[in-house]
């Protein structure tokens, strides 16, 4: 780090990014402590501007550090896109430090610009070929059985057959009726 806090600072940060930063809303007293900003807002600026990090921390008092004041305050900031996690976790704790006992502290941040893998391009395109033979092999039977107007014939648990035709009911016939 330069020595100049860029995380919770405001220098190097446009307006937007300061936007996009979550700040407390209202129901603080009720035990609200969700601050996620937004996402959208700070991942639009590009990933060679700013990054949306998610903070996630847990604050007890100075004077009673085994009781928790905030047990989980999740706090999404938009940060510069040169922040790591390492830096933004160190600068997060360092000030939060002067007002509580840190107990718990996770930072990640989500970069949008996330190739795939070949591995999973190679999975993608054999489970979209998959797919597509699945999809040609049901709309070629339906062709088939419209074509050919067959009746599903089943067996039943007694050895006789059951033909369902939708037109007709359905009709018990024995094995022996069937043989010529």
């Amino acid at each position: 780090s330069d020595g100049k806090s860029t995380v919770l600072g405001l220098s190097g940060m446009n307006p937007t990014m300061i936007d996009a930063t979550g700040k407390p809303g209202s129901g603080l007293m009720e035990g609200h402590f969700q601050l996620f900003g937004e996402f959208d807002e700070c991942i639009n600026l590009g990933a060679d501007v700013a990054h949306y990090c998610l903070v996630l921390t847990s604050l007890s008092s100075t004077e009673y550090p085994y009781n928790p004041v905030v047990p989980l305050l999740g706090w999404g900031l938009c940060a510069n896109a040169s922040d790591g996690e390492d830096e933004i976790h160190y600068e997060v704790e360092t000030f939060l430090r002067d007002f509580f006992v840190v107990t718990y502290t996770n930072v990640t941040c989500h970069n949008t610009e996330k190739p795939y893998s070949s591995f999973a391009v190679v999975l993608i395109v054999l489970f979209s070929l998959l797919a597509l033979v699945i999809l040609l092999s049901t709309i070629y039977d339906i062709a088939c059985l419209k074509k050919h107007q067959t009746i599903p014939v089943v067996y039943s648990s007694n050895g006789s057959l059951v033909s369902s035709n939708p037109s007709e009911e359905s009709v018990l016939l024995k094995k022996e009726e069937l043989k010529p």
